[in-house]
């Protein structure tokens, strides 16, 4: 019993310092994955385009293997239409071939399975973990993003598909059916935790914030705000949005559902359906402890308020970047790809400032980089999937991306588990002292008698005989006739000498277990009269009780 006993006070310290350690700071870079394709013109007519150009629009200009890609203007190929249907010089700009490395490539052979699998599966299993987490797109329009995130585009009205097995599956479904698994498995090998798990959808359209789970009549003011509890600065939310309990896959399907429907898209010459606006999707996942049997309400409220671990997953689509001549946007068109290069812009120049170490970072200049501040450089594990088109007419704008994302791939996130460190080491000690109590309320060897004097309830004084007679005047009196709160006295105790040896016997306790059990515990000599303030102070008192602990 000792042995056992030992060993799970031994648990509860371990499980308390590792606590502490998750809640440690784990520095790591912002990771960067490349998804390329399968090598199309995204326009309504690529021939006529082609005619104008000169050359094969649908010519590839990117190869790569599973960690680089190279870009590279074939030599044979006129540069561009102002330099006339020659070809570009030999060792010119664009037809030196240009290197990148990241720490995963995909190319089109590679289904959405095995993307998620990579890059993916390994974010979401230490957001489980309670870390914060971050999965965004980003690339041109109509180079995958939209694909890659939340999978084939449906006809209007249809429902997404719950299966997320499918080939074609996003990552929106493959995140929530990992987070459905683990709950539902975590419920039969830890029934003590419980779980909830929330989600929330909003586009950012030219500057503003839109609630994507309420009609457009419905819509309230939408506010970036900052959680009080922030100790960066950086921990964010979005005040006046709708959160939805999401606990099944069928649950998440019905909110994408709703949620893409209420998305702003439009037509331009690259891509028939473009999304015209940046979609988040946040999903918070809080885990907490039951309370335990014997647990005062107080302590419940406590361990509901603080014994928690919480993390955040934000899923994002960005819009793509685009260039005017080549989508053949007007009036409308034109103004909202304006705001979407311009927030993209104010995306890029948050990257510089934080791979430049420059004191300012410019989260602010865009409600995008303001609620990607704690993404980017702050307490997050984050994976930008960074998307490209290979063909020729692409060129420019791949390169243009594949730089950004060499950028990105410097910045340095301080990500932590999310939860309240000093309140667990508080709870787990708690919890050992119940232990404790329980324990040596069950002790009757007698040598409990010291610590019944020290510790309250009644003194057990000896008669001589080995038995025990309640007797009123312990510390616990004694320290109220002083005007002093009991639990003081108690815990100026040292805590080993609360323990009673026999039941609880030590690596250095052993002789002493064994000649106690053949002599009995020692008599404790009653005093002639009880103790009153003339006596002494608390510390006198005290000292008074310990001189009665003997130990052989």
């Amino acid at each position: 019993m000792a042995k056992t006993k030992n060993l799970q006070q031994m648990d509860a310290q371990q499980a308390a310092a590792s606590m502490t350690a998750l809640a440690a700071p784990t520095p790591q870079r912002v990771l960067v994955a490349v998804r390329v394709r399968p090598p199309t013109v995204e326009r309504k007519s690529p021939q006529k385009y082609a005619a104008n150009l000169g050359y094969d629009p649908t010519a590839n200009c990117i190869t790569y293997n599973p960690s680089t890609v190279t870009i590279q203007w074939p030599a044979s190929t006129p540069t561009s239409p102002s330099r006339g249907n020659t070809p570009a010089p030999g060792g010119g700009p664009k037809t030196e071939p240009k290197k990148f490395n990241f720490d995963s490539v995909l190319g089109y052979e590679e289904g959405q399975a095995a993307l998620y699998a990579k890059i993916v599966d390994p974010l979401i299993r230490k957001c489980l973990e309670g870390y914060n987490g971050c999965v965004f797109c980003y690339g041109q329009t109509a180079s995958g993003k939209t694909y890659t995130m939340e999978g084939p585009s449906r006809a209007p009205g249809t429902e997404p598909s719950s299966d997320a097995k499918s080939p074609d599956t996003g990552i929106i479904l493959r995140v929530a059916s990992q987070i459905v698994t683990h709950i539902s498995d975590a419920a039969k090998t830890n029934p003590e935790l419980e779980y909830f798990v929330k989600a929330s959808y909003l586009e950012i359209y030219q500057e503003q914030l839109t609630d994507l789970l309420v009609e457009r009549e419905e819509q309230g003011e939408l506010r970036i705000r900052q959680d009080p509890n922030s100790t960066n600065g950086r921990d964010l939310y979005i005040s006046g949005i709708t959160e939805k309990s999401v606990n099944t896959l069928q649950d998440y399907t019905r909110l994408m559902h709703t949620g893409s429907r209420h998305r702003t898209v439009g037509e331009t010459n690259m891509n028939e359906v473009s999304s015209r606006s940046h979609a988040v999707l946040t999903i918070t996942i809080e885990e907490r402890r039951k309370p335990e049997a014997g647990m005062s309400t107080e302590e419940a409220e406590m361990l509901a308020k603080h014994g928690k671990k919480r993390s955040k997953i934000h899923l994002i689509d960005l819009a793509g970047s685009e260039r005017a001549n080549a989508t053949g946007a007007t009036g409308d068109r034109l103004k909202e790809g304006s705001a979407i290069n311009q927030s993209l812009s104010c995306l890029g120049n948050v990257i510089n400032a934080l791979t430049t170490s420059t004191k300012h970072v410019p989260y602010r200049d865009s409600k995008l980089t303001y609620l990607l501040s704690d993404s980017l450089g702050g307490n997050s594990l984050t994976l930008m999937i960074t998307c490209v088109t290979p063909t020729i007419i692409n060129f420019d704008e791949s390169l243009s991306t594949l730089r950004f994302a060499e950028r990105v791939k410097k910045v340095r996130n301080v990500a932590k588990v999310n939860v309240d460190a000093t309140m667990m080491r508080i709870m787990t000690l708690e919890a050992e002292i119940r232990d404790l109590r329980a324990a040596l309320a069950r002790c009757t060897c007698g040598a409990n008698a010291a610590y019944t004097r020290a510790g309250g309830g009644g003194t057990s004084t000896s008669t001589g005989t080995g038995s025990d007679v309640s007797h009123g005047h312990d510390a616990w009196t004694m320290a109220h006739t002083h005007g002093v709160n009991a639990q003081t006295a108690t815990d100026k105790v040292p805590w080993w000498q609360h323990l009673c040896f026999c039941c609880f016997p030590t690596t250095n306790s052993g002789a002493r277990a064994k000649k106690t059990a053949k002599v009995g515990p020692a008599p404790v000599t009653e005093r002639s009269a009880p103790m009153t303030p003339a006596d002494g102070d608390q510390e006198t008192v005290l000292k008074s009780v310990k001189g009665k602990l003997t130990f052989s």
